[in-house]
């Protein structure tokens, strides 16, 4: 049986790679568009890093997209979300894997969520509860 989105989220099959939302592959292609106007190289889709501590392995962390942006040459690791409660399982589990990527590799990674009505994306950081 077919398991649906927990977000309503329809998996986009295009170019030969998956994509978990319409979300998702909205900014995989605006990245290729910018990938050909030069504003950035070297996309890479679903990048997985693996967080491992005194040469053991405790987990990964499979972004949506990197690349390096040509004006700063600084590589650039993002995840599409277009729903984030900051109370959930799956934003507390997000939140520390991007965590460890930052304390173990020094990796940033972007937040990008859609603009609601527009063809723009916008960085976000939902505000927690507490």
């Amino acid at each position: 049986m077919k398991k649906n989105s927990k977000y309503r989220a329809k998996r986009i099959l295009a170019d030969g790679h998956s994509f978990a939302s319409l979300a998702e592959y909205n900014r995989y292609t605006q990245l290729k568009l910018l990938e050909r106007a030069g504003e950035l190289k070297n996309l890479v889709l679903q990048p997985r890093y693996v967080f491992k501590v005194n040469n053991i392995t405790i987990g990964a962390y499979v972004a949506d997209f990197s690349y390096t942006d040509t004006r700063s040459g600084r590589v650039v690791v993002e995840d599409v979300k277009g729903y984030t409660s900051p109370n959930s399982v799956p934003w507390k589990l997000f939140q520390y894997k991007r965590k460890l990527l930052k304390a173990l590799y020094n990796i940033e990674v972007q937040i990008i969520k859609p603009t609601r009505g527009k063809s723009s994306w916008r960085n976000h950081e939902p505000q927690s509860k507490n």
